[in-house]
């Protein structure tokens, strides 16, 4: 799942610690499912799974059970489960607090972009006038998204303008209005907007694409000034390199543009090879797989991402020694 969804759901998804099945639940449950919230909000998705898991083999109907292990699955990556498991809350409580919202964002992520759409306006039904207004205007940016990703760029634009109505200086707004525009054809209107976008928030994940559209634009020099600056942000991303490499060669520097688009090339090749490692290691779910999906990481000095599955693995298989080994040769884990 890409940056700005994890925002949103971090804002956005509050897990609601209410009890809405017809049975009351023994508190050594509710306990048990407190814990598993907290362990979603420090990241460690699978041991919420595992505990939400253990309540639901004694407590099958258990809807805030179902929740925490849906929302697990989803920011896993594993969403067909998820889709299963928020599917049952709803059928447990159709009012349960975020489920539809939740529901729809994995559908998007599926490209059910249609359904999304009905499960957010489903989602917008429920919140009364005791809602927050941020809760309503992240299921209108959702809406807006799905509408894009629809070619629906009416829909899309008033679903915007609903949040600019409760937030006219939420900079990820104008961002996606300026891919509307872009889709139009409309380039110099999506510069202005991506443009704006970064002026609110300089901070923002908006350079690519400004730099981008300079390059469509025939903007060269311009171009690369932000696209070096989303170089930083994104070292591993194949589309800066490549459109640097564009610009430098319309610019007549054909050396230097050939070699960043031959990097481009070979980074390309590596993101899929990632991408298949991580891919084969969320099916199988073997120590394995996802052993050396960490290695490769490491490899490519993406510490970070590499460190958060060795830190999973080290409490999963705390004797491991294939783990142990691992993290001796690292070095960076000691």
């Amino acid at each position: 799942m890409d940056y700005k969804n994890r925002v949103i759901l971090s804002i956005f998804l509050c897990i609601a610690l209410i009890f809405s099945c017809k049975k009351e639940v023994d508190i050594k449950y509710y306990k048990g499912m407190v814990r598993a919230d907290l362990m979603l909000k420090m990241n460690d998705y699978q041991q919420a799974i595992m505990i939400s898991n253990k309540v639901l083999e004694e407590v099958p109907d258990y809807d805030f059970a179902h929740f925490v292990k849906g929302k697990a699955l989803y920011l896993s990556g594993r969403l067909e489960e998820s889709k299963t498991s928020l599917a049952r809350v709803i059928s447990l409580n159709s009012e349960y607090p975020d489920a539809h919202f939740l529901l729809g964002n994995v559908e998007g992520q599926l490209g059910n972009f249609t359904k999304a759409v009905e499960l957010y306006n489903q989602e917008l039904s429920l919140l009364n006038a005791d809602s927050t207004l941020d809760k309503q205007k992240f299921v209108f940016l959702q809406i807006g998204r799905a509408c894009t990703e629809l070619g629906n760029s009416e829909k899309a634009l008033q679903a915007f303008d609903k949040v600019l109505e409760i937030d006219s200086t939420f900079a990820d707004v104008y961002n996606e209005k300026g891919q509307v525009k872009e889709d139009e054809g409309e380039l110099e209107e999506a510069l202005k907007l991506r443009k704006k976008a970064l002026l609110l928030n300089p901070d923002g994940d908006y350079h690519y694409q400004i730099g981008l559209l300079l390059v469509n634009l025939g903007r060269y020099k311009e171009a690369i000034s932000y696209l070096e600056k989303a170089k930083l942000k994104h070292p591993n991303f194949h589309g800066v390199y490549y459109n640097m490499g564009r610009s430098l060669i319309a610019l007549n520097k054909d050396v230097q543009g050939e070699q960043l688009i031959a990097k481009a090339d070979s980074m390309q090749n590596r993101s899929a090879e990632l991408a298949e490692a991580r891919s084969k290691a969320e099916i199988d779910g073997t120590l394995k797989s996802w052993l050396e999906y960490a290695r490769m990481l490491h490899k490519d000095n993406r510490y970070q991402e590499s460190f958060s599955i060795v830190k999973r693995l080290m409490k999963e298989y705390p004797n491991n020694k294939d783990v142990k080994d691992f993290i001796e040769k690292a070095g960076r884990y000691e």
